[in-house]
């Protein structure tokens, strides 16, 4: 007796759907295609453990890719706090989502805006460090004695410096210094900018000081570092402005488009 063929998949799969959706059971199938009935029952379990197979490994294919995507929106969302912070760590840099990221994203304008605040930012450090030497230099024109330090680590500097970047970045026009004496000791008065406490001195001296910071600071203004300052900080923020729009659009989106060596496929 000569044997019949295998059955082909397709065939099978065709009896699986005869059976499902229309309801014939294997002995009609069988009769109606000339096979065995044992041979349509196998054949129709096989279809179906081959569907079953096919359709468990899509759902966990499609988990892995759902799982893959959260990951990589999650690590933007890191980036971008990060990014807030004008700096990448080398850290950061070094999370293999950095990498995979980057291969979804290779023509992506976030990695250049990204480069730019960095380079930005340490500018700015310099910039600032120079501030700082030179208000160091110029407060040595002020009398000494007549300085008392509120508290460690706080010095005339910090509060002229923290005053000076604040002008450069609001725009808003230089005010004079003001006193204050309430909540500090009897005899002794504070000379702010704004809420920056330049000094804290005895009150004696208080109006000679008052009028040495005012000359300072009108000074100051013409500093090379003023413009330089406004407009590296303008520049920073612009790319900000675009790192933010970008993570944006990959949050928003929800797929990160584009492939990388962790992708399930």
């Amino acid at each position: 007796m000569a044997k019949k063929p295998a059955v082909k998949l397709s065939v099978r799969q065709e009896w699986l759907r005869r059976h499902e959706e229309e309801g014939e059971s294997p002995p009609k199938i069988a009769q109606r295609d000339g096979f065995d009935a044992r041979t349509v029952r196998k054949q129709i379990q096989l279809a179906r453990e081959e569907r079953d197979l096919t359709e468990s490994r899509q759902a966990l294919l499609r988990q892995a890719m759902e799982s893959h995507h959260k990951d990589l929106i999650s690590f933007s969302e890191k980036l971008q706090k990060e990014v807030g912070r004008y700096h990448v760590s080398p850290s950061l840099k070094a999370d293999p989502f950095w990498g995979a990221l980057r291969e979804h994203l290779p023509k992506s304008p976030l990695w250049k805006s990204i480069d730019r605040v960095d380079r930005l930012s340490e500018s700015l450090k310099a910039l600032e460090q120079q501030v700082d030497q030179s208000f160091k230099k110029a407060v040595e024109g002020l009398p000494t004695a007549k300085y008392v330090p509120k508290a460690e680590g706080m010095g005339i500097r910090d509060g002229l410096s923290s005053a000076f970047k604040h002008y450069c970045v609001s725009g808003e026009k230089l005010q004079p210094p003001q006193f204050r004496q309430e909540g500090v000791e009897p005899g002794v008065i504070e000379i702010c900018y704004n809420e920056w406490i330049c000094v804290v001195m005895q009150d004696a001296g208080g109006q000679e000081c008052k009028e040495f910071l005012t000359s300072l600071m009108t000074e100051a203004c013409q500093w090379p570092q003023w413009q330089e300052i406004i407009t590296k900080r303008s520049e920073r923020d612009r790319e900000m402005e675009a790192v933010n729009e970008e993570i944006l659009v990959i949050r928003l989106r929800r797929i990160v488009p584009g492939k990388c060596k962790y992708c399930p496929l």
